[in-house]
């Protein structure tokens, strides 16, 4: 790889593999023509599978070199936010990951039904079939040839700021914030290229994921609006929002906020919570002004809340008692 400061660890390119929604094959015919697909495959054992018609193309390329690759454009950065006149700058946040290796056929019938199921987990994971394995499948498993990449060497990359200036950093996270790209801001927060830091030596997190869920809910739960709500509806509460915010200390959750949001109109701040050794010392402030801030919060005419006791530490962030017109009435549909 010519970029030292954009490679990654082996790890992260199966972990790309595994999540990737497709990969592309690049391989050769015996009498030398370029083969390029895009393909369903599955990583299982140490290779990566992927499933052809008996006599489908991807059969002419069996004995040969081949390649993998998979990758995730995760934000456009334009040139202006870096330099006021050159268009050179404008470049792209990116992960990808290569796999190279001889393609061989898996024609065991019990490989096949392992590599089929692996399939159907992967791209079928809500189940709804009967498994693979069980001879329920045995005439099926004949129309099909299973192939597999055995690697030989895995390449990862990345370019979310290895490597460039803390200007450059601090330039393109925060054009990612302004603009709303929030896959490439969290991409390059989980890389060290950069952290928003906030009061009392916090990380504040603009973008909360599945990696904060467990700590998120386990602060969530114990408080007084949950009392009658399980912890999974919680956590599909977060996940579901449009604003998640929060803040992190060595790693671990500390706050947490969230809004749901029409992005123009309204926006509903809900579950906000402070573990209690961070209280009163500006943490919750910083989370609340940083949901405000929020791409999906800060263009909303109207903001609201609920609250039994934090009123007067909202008064403070500008939030004030509605007159509600004559005309408006609080209507509520209520689910068990």
């Amino acid at each position: 790889m010519r970029r030292r400061d954009k490679r990654r660890d082996e790890s992260e390119a199966w972990a790309l593999f595994r999540r990737a929604p497709a990969v592309r094959l690049a391989s050769t015919t015996a009498d030398g023509a370029p083969v390029l697909r895009t393909v369903h495959g599955v990583v299982h054992r140490g290779a990566v599978l992927l499933h052809s018609a008996v006599k489908g193309e991807k059969i002419g390329c069996l004995g040969r070199q081949a390649v993998i690759a998979a990758d995730e454009v995760l934000a456009e950065v334009p040139s202006s936010w870096l330099d006021p006149e050159r268009a050179c700058p404008a470049t792209t946040l990116y992960r990808s990951a290569m796999a190279h290796g001889r393609l061989v056929e898996r024609k065991e019938g019990q490989a096949k039904a392992e590599a089929m199921q692996a399939l159907m987990e992967r791209f079928q994971p809500q189940g709804g079939h009967r498994p693979f394995g069980d001879g329920f499948y045995e005439k099926a498993l004949r129309s099909i040839r299973v192939i597999a990449l055995e690697v030989e060497r895995v390449e990862a990359k990345s370019a979310l700021g290895h490597g460039k200036p803390e200007t450059w950093r601090r330039a393109v996270a925060e054009g990612l914030w302004e603009s709303g790209q929030l896959r490439g801001l969290r991409a390059m927060i989980d890389d060290g290229c950069w952290r928003f830091d906030g009061p009392a030596g916090v990380e504040l997190m603009p973008v909360m994921g599945p990696a904060e869920l467990a700590e998120a809910v386990s602060l969530l739960t114990p408080m007084y609006w949950n009392e009658h709500i399980d912890e999974e509806r919680i956590a599909r509460a977060q996940l579901a929002s449009p604003a998640w915010v929060g803040a992190r200390h060595d790693g671990h959750v500390v706050a947490t906020a969230r809004a749901i949001s029409d992005g123009a109109k309204l926006a509903y701040v809900m579950d906000v919570a402070v573990a209690e050794p961070w209280r009163g010392k500006g943490v919750g402030r910083a989370v609340m002004e940083l949901l405000l801030r929020h791409p999906a919060v800060r263009a909303c005419r109207r903001v609201e809340l609920h609250t039994k006791t934090a009123g007067p530490f909202y008064a403070t962030l500008d939030f004030q008692r509605p007159v509600d017109p004559a005309w408006r009435q609080t209507l509520r549909l209520s689910r068990a």
